[in-house]
């Protein structure tokens, strides 16, 4: 049932049973806010995708993975009533002929097994990744979610056929899924063709958490603190998605602009590590890496214009970026490329294309007298919290659990 509390509807009682497809100490995503927020009056069971042997001594090695991770206990409670289930690190030769099916078997017994311990029957199932649809009907459960954040075949380094065997492994969970939730409207039209239960919910904020520092008296981080102003801020996954070459472009031309890239380095296409590499050799531009969701709002109110700098390709078209309302919550003028993410709050996105507009969008946001401004873009963050998204989605699920019926199965 939906709980009301202070006026917010959300549904409570329930066990969730979250198949992510990253960890939970990854850079955190709507994933991570939207189960934080459901927390308080659900139980989750947060099931992490298998890291494989190789994989995790390579992200070991790099520092991107604990190396406590190999001997870490398989259930973890990180929050009150969230906990996280790991499976243990093996080679991906177990996952193959002969031995498939058994590691199969094993992992699923020992999920269920988990679910036991922390006393999780009928549980509602939530999925993110097209390949997810094998755990449809293995665990009990209520109700079954797909929750849409991006284009996935349109994502880069995938070979056309794999693109393919994704498209149509989304198709069936599409249309198996009780519910399908998407985060940007080019997803929904994509996707509502599919199944009649596609629900838009767009990406939001922790505006308190923004709030307290843009309204605070609160020094810069430590690392930034001696940058030369004007600083120009990216936050976020720095992945295939982000066009590097053109923020190296727009670095060269304005020497005397820092430029402040906060985020772990996941892209690994060629053009992408080359741009990287040229940025960093530039005496303007700091990389900071991942940092911790506390601090994100410190170092966007540390910056001046905060940057969308996105390519223009099928996986853009299809985005709602979840940064923007983070950047509009701390009051930033924000420049971005030419995406719909962008073009939806554009009273408060300065668009441009290429290094020159992007030059004069950014020199123009820094000659701003906009308290006004500023006023209207934390005005805009603060009607979009992930609390009122809990909400949508509760009123979603709420709907097809009273009505006690699946949804028609579709040719």
């Amino acid at each position: 049932m939906i709980d009301m509390k202070d006026g917010e509807a959300m549904i409570r009682g329930h066990d969730l049973l979250v198949f992510a497809p990253g960890p939970w100490d990854d850079i955190w995503r709507n994933r991570h806010q939207l189960l934080t927020v459901l927390a308080r009056e659900n139980r989750v069971l947060w099931v992490e995708r298998r890291i494989f042997l190789q994989t995790a001594l390579r992200q070991a090695h790099r520092g991107e993975l604990p190396w406590k991770r190999f001997s870490c206990p398989r259930i973890e409670q990180v929050r009150p009533n969230l906990y996280i289930y790991r499976d243990p690190i093996i080679p991906r030769v177990a996952t193959r002929r002969p031995w498939g099916a058994l590691t199969r078997w094993i992992r699923e017994r020992s999920i269920q097994a988990a679910m036991y311990r922390l006393q999780m029957s009928a549980p509602i199932m939530w999925l993110f990744w097209p390949g997810q649809q094998d755990a449809i009907g293995r665990y009990g459960e209520s109700l079954v979610i797909y929750h849409v954040v991006d284009e996935y075949s349109g994502y880069g380094s995938m070979s056309e056929e794999y693109r393919e065997i994704l498209r149509h492994q989304e198709e069936a969970l599409l249309r198996r899924a009780d519910i399908v939730f998407v985060t940007s409207p080019a997803l929904y039209e994509a996707k509502e063709r599919y199944n009649p239960r596609t629900y838009l919910v767009p990406n939001a904020v922790d505006y308190q958490a923004f709030q307290a520092v843009a309204e605070g008296d609160v020094s810069p981080p430590r690392i930034v603190s001696d940058l030369t102003r004007p600083i120009i801020g990216y936050m976020g996954a720095i992945n295939a998605k982000i066009d590097l070459s053109l923020v190296s472009q727009i670095a060269r031309r304005c020497p005397g602009w820092s430029f402040l890239m906060v985020g772990p380095i996941t892209s690994e296409e060629p053009e992408d590590q080359s741009a990287y590499s040229e940025l960093r050799a530039l005496p303007n531009v700091l990389f900071v890496g991942r940092v911790d969701v506390a601090e994100v709002p410190h170092y966007i109110n540390a910056c001046d214009v905060c940057l969308m700098p996105y390519k223009v390709n099928v996986w853009t078209r299809h985005v709602n970026s979840l940064k923007l309302f983070e950047y509009l919550a701390c009051g930033k003028p924000v420049v971005g490329t030419d995406i719909a993410a962008c073009r939806e709050v554009g009273e408060y996105v300065r668009i441009a294309s290429g290094a020159v507009e992007f030059e004069q969008q950014i020199a123009e946001a820094l000659r701003e007298d906009g308290s006004e401004l500023v006023a209207g873009r934390r005005a805009l963050a603060a009607r979009n919290t992930w609390e009122e998204r809990v909400e949508m989605l509760s009123r979603a699920i709420d709907e097809v659990l009273v009505s006690r019926q699946r949804l028609p199965k579709f040719a």
